[in-house]
């Protein structure tokens, strides 16, 4: 910013005074770029207080998983023994109960030669579906890529770092 010296109170000094300060809108300006740069900021802090939060709470939730795994696994080994497995079970502490279901079902084997004729061929065709994990899992990456079409339009995984 240059300096230039005028008379006091002279029409030219005001104007000089006036020309050098910076317009309204210059101003205007600023403080908007000033304010969104802070609340930017403002939002990344919380971005990250919040992620720290919720891992301390996956920690938490991981400690917690692992006690109930340790007492319900020796828990279930008695039920398996005591009751079958079609069986619903309740069971009474002193305070509160749990109710455990009947096993779940778990299809343990499909015979696709029989479900091929059930089905016909066609319907066959179109329900079998292979999942983009076996793809991945049986073929390289060139071969791959003649059979997938991918493009990024899954979401950005998002990393706190500090």
């Amino acid at each position: 910013m240059a300096v230039t010296v005028h008379k006091a109170g002279s029409k030219a000094a005001e104007s000089a005074v006036v020309a050098e300060l910076p317009s309204l809108l210059e101003v205007q300006a600023q403080i908007t770029s000033t304010f969104a740069e802070s609340a930017l900021k403002s939002e990344v802090d919380q971005i990250y207080q919040i992620d720290r939060t919720i891992s301390k709470m996956e920690e938490s939730i991981v400690a917690l998983k692992a006690t109930l795994k340790s007492k319900m696994e020796p828990l279930m080994e008695h039920i398996d023994v005591l009751y079958n497995a079609e069986d619903k079970v309740t069971l009474q502490g002193f305070e509160h109960m749990i109710e455990l279901s009947a096993k779940g079902m778990k299809v343990t084997n499909i015979d696709k030669a029989t479900l091929r004729a059930e089905l016909g061929e066609d319907s066959f065709d179109d329900l079998w579906a292979i999942g983009v994990g076996d793809i991945r899992k049986y073929l390289n990456p060139k071969q791959i890529a003649k059979v997938l079409t991918e493009e990024r339009l899954a979401p950005r995984r998002t990393k706190v770092i500090k």
